[in-house]
This record gives structure tokens, C-alpha cells and sequence, in this order.
């Protein structure tokens, strides 16, 4: 599996791919790296119950819990 991503390393180093390829082979390596956890949340479209709620906390002056609640798939 190591030579697979030695491989993917090599092509985003040399550049044999489109920007947008090489993106994705960077993306999968610091994932490796990372142990699979991802950098940074998935930016995947808000419920409107979601949307409510951080309304709601936004004009109570509690924007600081909103970061800590979870919000269901």
C-alpha cells in the first residue's frame, strides 16, 4: 500500500496531473498522514432546523456554543 502513495506523491511533486487531480492525491495523503481523521469539517448543506438554531444563537450572544453543538447527517 506505502508504494501506492509513494507513487501519488510523486505525481503531485512532478506535476503529471491536472491541478485539480493533484488537489485530490494531496488531499488523500494528509488524510494517510493525518490517520484518516480529516483537517477540517465538511462543509455539506445546513437543515433548515440548523439554520434556526444559529439564528437563534447568534442573537443571544451565544456563538461561542455553537461551535460545540453537533448537528445530525
Amino acid at each position: 500500500m506505502e508504494s501506492y502513495f509513494t507513487q501519488m506523491q510523486e505525481m503531485v511533486d512532478k506535476r503529471l496531473t491536472s491541478s485539480r487531480v493533484r488537489f485530490m492525491l494531496q488531499e488523500v495523503i494528509d488524510l494517510k498522514g493525518n490517520d484518516w481523521v480529516p483537517r477540517r469539517d465538511v462543509n455539506n448543506p445546513k437543515t433548515i432546523d440548523q439554520i434556526h438554531k444559529e439564528t437563534e444563537c447568534k442573537a443571544h450572544g451565544q456563538h461561542q456554543n455553537l461551535q460545540n453543538m453537533s448537528f445530525p447527517e
